[in-house]
């Protein structure tokens, strides 16, 4: 059994641009107790976020999901990232009609936050207040 059990303390995974199509190893995140930037764009991930994402919450700095296959709702997970966390999903195909929870849309819109949220091209899905 290897793949990425075998790393964990891995801080930094990019596989941005490798055309894959799902997560198979999703358990396999927990493990990655030590991921500060994980980058997942250009590929054709999907249809829905992982929420054991959620479980790289203590470190997970930079998740990038840009550009994937995306199109069910937002986890709440996702929430649960650092104030500092740059979150980016631009560019999937998110159900317009379920709206992301606000602890996701606030990610890097509080008075003390420097994180970024970026779901620029789907404005809908986290109204302004």
């Amino acid at each position: 059994n290897g793949g990425l059990t075998n790393h964990p303390i891995l801080k930094t995974l990019d596989l941005s641009g490798n055309m894959l199509t799902s997560f198979h190893e999703t358990a396999v995140l927990s493990n990655l107790v030590q991921m500060n930037h994980m980058d997942l764009s250009e590929n054709k991930l999907g249809p829905t976020i992982p929420r054991d994402i959620g479980k790289l919450k203590d470190k997970l700095t930079v998740l990038d999901l840009s550009n994937n296959n995306f199109e069910s709702t937002i986890p709440s997970e996702l929430g649960s990232l650092q104030s500092d966390a740059t979150v980016r999903l631009a560019g999937n195909h998110f159900v317009s009609t379920f709206l992301a929870p606000l602890s996701v849309c606030s990610i890097g819109h509080t008075q003390d936050s420097i994180g970024y949220f970026d779901l620029s091209d789907q404005s809908e899905y986290c109204p302004s207040e």
